[in-house]
């Protein structure tokens, strides 16, 4: 898991992310939504390599 400020680092961008929309700063909101997605991305991908090695190393 990423992690920031001690929290998962997607849920930090997202709230980042809500926080400025509702203060009207399109711009930093858009910023901090796609640092979210691209964590989530990371995430899904170390999660896909993980679950190849995990396969390939029972051979």
């Amino acid at each position: 898991m990423i992690r920031l400020y001690g929290r998962d680092a997607e849920s930090v961008a997202i709230g980042h992310a809500e926080t400025h929309a509702d203060m009207g700063d399109q711009i930093k909101s858009d910023r901090w939504q796609r640092i979210a997605e691209a964590i989530g991305e990371i995430r899904r991908l170390k999660t896909e390599i993980l679950a190849k090695t995990k396969v390939g190393s029972e051979f």
